[in-house]
């Protein structure tokens, strides 16, 4: 996948359960398709779904245990390369190759043999752990022209009512669609080298197909190309945060110098407040003798 795309186009196993919330463990030894969607670290198992797994000879339309009784395969460790946007993979001893990329909307799938071949496309499959669950619903595919095929799948996983759309495109004409609901065999006649692009979409067909539309002219190599650019770019930046982290870890703490105590100010003396003025004191006038008085 790259940073924060719709894509996240990697493979599945066979076994189901906690470990496996993902749909693949590296403890297992065993492929049963190439999902289009995928969680990682989230604790619960949804996704996992829209599946293409390749064939040699007659197609078989159950998974199996990977030991020849379906489509599922066992597989060499050491025949995997991974590496940021990109995975490859050789299967059947070495027969058939399959190396995956991721765009922002868009899964490239490039699948390459000397023999004949062509792909499982399996709706019923996904990551699975809630077994109390149904899991699958639904689903259905639509041929729109010679190498485009859309459809949809409903689930109800951890996410319940989950809807999912999807457009494929192959390089190759489809010239043959064999099976039944849900699980379906594509013949693509005589080719030793397959390129096929999926699309999703939470909305419609409609929109799966213009999310494919948005990277029609970009090939196999430049997807690739791009996606390793993006996961480098996402991880020069962690690693100079992480070192802009680690170096300020070991720079010396600043001492913060001690606080002057401010000095004590000496009271402030209140003034006396002036004294009022005596007044002089008013002599009282002795009143005059009433003119009856003087006789």
């Amino acid at each position: 996948n790259v940073p924060h795309g719709m894509i996240a186009v990697g493979p599945n196993n066979i076994s189901e359960g906690w470990d496996w919330c993902s749909g693949y463990h590296d403890s297992e030894r065993t492929i049963a398709g190439f999902a289009q969607t995928h969680l990682s670290g989230t604790g619960v198992t949804d996704l996992g779904e829209i599946v293409l797994m390749p064939y040699l000879g007659a197609p078989k339309f159950v998974k199996g245990t990977g030991n020849g009784d379906g489509f599922a395969v066992t597989y060499d460790k050491s025949r995997e390369r991974v590496s940021p946007g990109y995975y490859s993979i050789s299967l059947f001893d070495d027969r058939l190759s399959v190396d995956l990329t991721a765009g922002d909307r868009v899964a490239y799938h490039r699948y390459a043999s000397n023999e004949p071949f062509g792909l499982i496309l399996d709706l019923k499959s996904s990551a699975k752990s809630l077994m109390a669950r149904q899991g699958y619903h639904d689903s259905g595919i639509r041929k729109v022209d010679r190498n485009t095929i859309t459809g949809f799948r409903l689930s109800d996983e951890w996410a319940r009512d989950h809807k999912v759309y999807f457009a494929l495109r192959s390089s190759a004409p489809v010239t043959e669609i064999v099976g039944e609901n849900p699980i379906y065999a594509l013949s693509f006649g005589e080719t030793d080298t397959l390129e096929v692009r999926v699309a999703v979409s939470y909305n419609s067909e409609e929109a799966a197909l213009a999310n494919l539309d948005s990277e029609e002219r970009v090939s196999f190599a430049e997807a690739e190309a791009k996606a390793a650019a993006d996961e480098a770019a996402v991880a020069a930046a962690a690693a100079k945060k992480a070192a802009a982290k680690k170096a300020a870890a070991k720079k010396p703490a600043a001492k913060k110098a001690p606080a002057k105590k401010a000095a004590a100010k000496p009271a402030a003396k209140k003034e006396a407040a002036p004294k009022a003025a005596a007044k002089p004191a008013v002599k009282k006038e002795a009143p005059k003798a009433d003119a009856k008085d003087k006789k």
